[in-house]
């Protein structure tokens, strides 16, 4: 049973899917689709994965300079998300300038989890759709970030 917030939508083929705002889910195996390769046994999902990839590719090679700014965009408008969610200023100083605040892994581990994720806009749609929990990040600006890892002992100073 769909949430409040969900709609079906029906695409080509009759091929129904959920979406949730502007993230689609297949009926036939839930997953969400974008223009990322799902492994769906339904052909018709298959079909219209295929569609999005040829008409996103086909659009960037007409606009190259367009497709990196709306994914500049779209970075932002999902980074700006996470920093509200995450408290939306430094736990260490209070400034909250979004553009040198930065998610700090309490425990160290971000540097596997971005490399895990490939990329921090998979990283932070994790965070905004709940599957990350958030209990072991907070937000620093980039002064009191690097302070931490020192106090922390990750880094030191050469002798």
């Amino acid at each position: 049973m769909p949430m409040m917030t969900e709609k079906l939508v029906k695409v080509e083929s009759n091929h129904w899917m959920l979406t949730e705002g502007n993230r689609r889910r297949c009926l036939s195996c839930s997953r969400r689709i974008d223009i990322k390769p799902v492994n769906c046994p339904d052909p018709r999902h298959q079909d219209y994965y295929e569609k999005v990839l040829v008409r996103v590719n086909r659009f960037r090679q007409a606009h190259p300079n367009l497709g990196r700014i709306h994914d500049r965009k779209h970075f932002w408008r999902i980074r700006l998300r996470v920093i509200e969610k995450l408290g939306g200023k430094c736990v260490g100083c209070g400034v909250a300038d979004p553009r040198i605040l930065n998610v700090n892994h309490k425990n160290g581990e971000g540097r596997k989890e971005l490399v895990t994720h490939r990329s921090n806009v998979t990283f932070y749609r994790r965070i905004l759709d709940g599957e990350r929990p958030t209990a072991d990040l907070d937000l620093r600006c980039c002064n009191c970030n690097i302070l931490y890892e020192y106090e922390r002992g990750r880094l030191s100073i050469p002798s």
